[in-house]
């Protein structure tokens, strides 16, 4: 057997994300819309949003809120409103339930080797944990 990154490091990763519940996503075979500035699956957004809140919001309301937290991330606070608006909603909508740790209304996805971009920065992370869509590690 090989000994290299993947056999040592990533497939026992994943295979623990699954054992918690996590889906994983294939970025090759994945057909949804994904942000590319903040790397937020926007469909399992809209969906887990609609589920939380009992909504009906569209996947061009989604973005709308997608694009609000954009502004919101280039704050110079270090995440502190970020953090607020994952605790305590956006315009009274919930976007994680932190009750809810069964998968039935949150969606746990896990991803391996997105890039995530910042101005000329580019790096891949090995694996990214995804709730609701949004990239949290």
């Amino acid at each position: 057997m090989t000994h290299n990154e993947n056999s040592r490091v990533k497939i026992p990763a994943l295979v623990h994300f699954t054992r918690l519940g996590y889906q994983y996503i294939s970025l090759k075979d994945y057909s949804g819309n994904i942000d590319g500035d903040t790397n937020i699956f926007i469909d399992i957004l809209c969906a887990a949003i609609n589920r939380i809140n009992g909504v009906a919001l569209t996947i061009e309301d989604t973005k709308k809120i997608v694009d609000d937290i954009k502004v919101i991330l280039s704050n110079d606070d270090l995440g502190k409103v970020f953090y607020d608006v994952l605790i305590k909603g956006y315009n009274g909508l919930k976007l994680i339930d932190f009750e809810d740790f069964s998968g039935k209304v949150n969606a746990y996805n896990v991803v391996t080797e997105m890039t995530c971009k910042n101005g000329a920065d580019e790096f891949r992370p090995d694996i990214t944990p995804l709730i609701n869509g949004i990239p949290l590690a």
